[in-house]
């Protein structure tokens, strides 16, 4: 990391590295972690919601020590090959019930799958991402928080195959981006990057679009950190003639 030297790993054996579900993590000052975990709790214990008894609580708030443990532990200590840290959702659950003045703890943390309590750093949840079509069946495609908008820090992509010599068909039946900041882009082969595989954009108006090739793609990309989407897709494989005609009812 930049202005960051480099730090060998080293085996959990005591303190803070013990809550979180690594076998190896960074070097990290044992002394800060704790401090912020005090803090955590002595403002929640101010408003007289919360003692170090885990059991007691009142009007209905519980703040868990254990959890809040795990969140802090896993948000400042970072694991060498794995690269686990909290679940957003989970971290402000947790934090949330000790004092919802540290949910910026968990602002910059990915999305996981529902209720899923740890995730890889940097990687929300897109839902299924490779997508196999068979012969004569219809798949339908949304984003994991459907029909509610989309949240995560990420593009998506996701990639389609279907069986030899077939095309990919797409039929968008809900389209919820921001023209101004969200690309939704769509095209065949196997590499989103390579600009020249790019056959359709789509900014806002949901349509019917034919990938000519048995292998495709389709990747929502995000301009700045406005990230609220939603789309909802069906996909099927089909045998092209020479002049595209297709299952009516996709049309």
């Amino acid at each position: 990391m930049q202005h960051y030297p480099l730090v060998s790993c080293e085996s959990i054996n005591t303190g803070c590295a013990q809550n979180v579900p690594y076998s190896e993590t960074f070097t990290t000052s044992q002394s800060v972690v704790e401090s912020i975990i005090d803090i955590v709790f002595d403002d929640h214990y101010d408003y007289g919601y919360y003692s170090h008894d885990v059991s007691s609580h009142s009007s209905g708030t519980y703040c868990d020590e254990d959890e809040v443990n795990s969140i802090v532990c896993g948000y400042f200590f970072k694991g060498c090959h794995e690269g686990i840290v909290p679940c957003r959702e989970y971290c402000e659950n947790v934090v949330t019930e000790c004092s919802s003045d540290y949910r910026y703890l968990c602002t910059f943390l990915p999305y996981g799958r529902p209720s899923e309590k740890w995730c890889i750093e940097s990687d929300d949840f897109c839902g299924a991402d490779n997508i196999t079509l068979l012969e004569g069946t219809l798949h339908n495609l949304t984003n994991p928080f459907y029909p509610y908008f989309n949240i995560g820090n990420r593009d998506c992509i996701w990639f389609i195959s279907g069986p030899p010599g077939y095309n990919i068909v797409i039929k968008f039946y809900e389209l919820a981006i921001n023209p101004y900041i969200h690309t939704l882009s769509v095209g065949y082969g196997n590499d989103p990057d390579l600009r020249t595989s790019t056959i359709a954009k789509l900014y806002d108006e949901p349509r019917l679009v034919i990938i000519e090739s048995e292998n495709g793609w389709i990747r929502f990309e995000r301009a700045t950190r406005i990230l609220h989407w939603f789309l909802a897709v069906l996909l099927t494989a089909d045998v092209s003639n020479g002049n595209r005609h297709f299952r009516l009812q996709l049309m």
